[in-house]
């Protein structure tokens, strides 16, 4: 077999998951403290199964998260679809950004649409 898997419930009810990766199978216990560094916190976070993943996906490899979830043109879709409903602290707070930098975007969105206005 060529993915990773788990031989367990999701209940909590086994004292061991068993593991197939690259055609070896490995046996490994549940409790998260067996595990090293962040692996422990990613097998709190999101169990055994999903751990196993990324560790065969991504071992040897340094992994940046960043501080950004969502494209730039899908938190200035969200401003736009929202900015008569929320206020700008509001958007802000709900995509990560300052209440500045959503009141330059909403100017940036109205300056765009005059522009196509007057284009017309």
């Amino acid at each position: 077999m060529k993915k990773a898997g788990k031989n367990t419930n999701d209940n909590n009810t086994r004292e061991s998951v068993e593991y197939y990766l690259d055609d070896e199978e490995v046996c490994m216990s549940r409790d998260p403290e067996q595990y090293g560094g962040i692996y422990r916190e990613l097998a709190e976070l999101l169990g055994d199964a999903a751990v196993a993943k990324i560790w065969k996906h991504y071992r040897g490899l340094t992994v940046t998260f960043p501080m950004r979830l969502h494209s730039r043109d899908q938190i200035h879709q969200f401003i736009e679809s929202n900015m008569k409903a929320m206020k700008p602290a509001e958007i802000g707070k709900a995509v990560g950004l300052s209440e500045r930098r959503v009141r330059q975007i909403i100017h940036d969105i109205r300056n765009k649409k005059k522009q196509k206005k007057d284009s017309k």
